[in-house]
């Protein structure tokens, strides 16, 4: 039997999660276990959720999720990484893990007086089936690059940009999209994964001022850009290929 347990402010665990997910995803799209555990140290509300699933003692899956803020009572859900190990495929394992994470959100959004308004995460081309399974859909179209996770003290990107899919999953838009509500959320996972840690990432002005530039061309302009048609198209990509 697999148990998953919320590990958000478990330091053992969540470096047990973090040697889990890293093989798979790699630090091109994991974030540095120091991300994770400068929360745990840091005390206060908590910013990543970590689930960690075990069976017979052997993680065999894992999720990272966050709550994205957007004023008010208003927030996202987002995904950030889940991993279900090839050993338990086929069991269900990725719906249990997604449902644990969904319910995780909402316990943590309520102690805010937050209210979910839509899921969001960013797919690997493989992965998308899985998750349009679960109802999330791709915006006809468009395309998305996860940004660096590290920068050089200069400004310059130290690793490069990843090509993924955004993928969206709202109850009351499962078809059809607004653009400008589309272009909100891109906008919120964007800055509050990514764009927001460049003062930490660089404390030199210049440098910072670089990596900025460079985030809104090479990142969200083109992306933002990709967006056609109001409202937009969300596609299950178990009907078709987003290539």
């Amino acid at each position: 039997m697999i148990t998953i347990t919320d590990v958000s402010r478990d330091l053992s665990q969540t470096e047990r999660l973090h040697a889990f997910l890293l093989p798979h995803f790699g630090a091109e799209e994991l974030e540095p276990l120091s991300y994770f555990t400068d929360q745990i140290a840091a005390g206060g509300p908590v910013e990543s959720i970590l689930l960690l699933g075990e069976e017979d003692g052997q993680v065999v899956c894992g999720a990272v999720t966050d709550l994205l803020h957007m004023g008010g009572d208003r927030a996202l859900g987002a995904f950030g990484h889940a991993l279900v190990d090839p050993s338990v495929r086929g069991r269900g394992v990725g719906r249990l893990v997604s449902e644990a994470a969904d319910a995780a959100m909402a316990g943590y959004a309520a102690q805010r007086g937050w209210t979910i308004e839509a899921h969001i995460l960013e797919s690997e081309d493989a992965a998308g089936r899985f998750w349009s399974r679960l109802g999330y859909r791709w915006p006809e179209g468009m395309r998305y690059w996860q940004p660096p996770l590290g920068y050089h003290p200069d400004g310059t990107p130290a690793l490069p940009k990843v090509p993924l899919l955004l993928m969206v999953r709202h109850a009351e838009h499962a078809g059809q999209i607004p653009a400008a509500l589309l272009e909100e959320y891109t906008r919120t996972l964007l800055w509050q994964w990514y764009r927001d840690e460049l003062p930490e990432q660089l404390p030199d002005p210049g440098a910072r001022q670089r990596a900025t530039h460079w985030f809104d061309n090479q990142i969200v302009a083109p992306c933002l850009r990709s967006i056609e048609g109001d409202p937009v198209t969300l596609i299950s990509l178990l009907e078709a290929d987003p290539a």
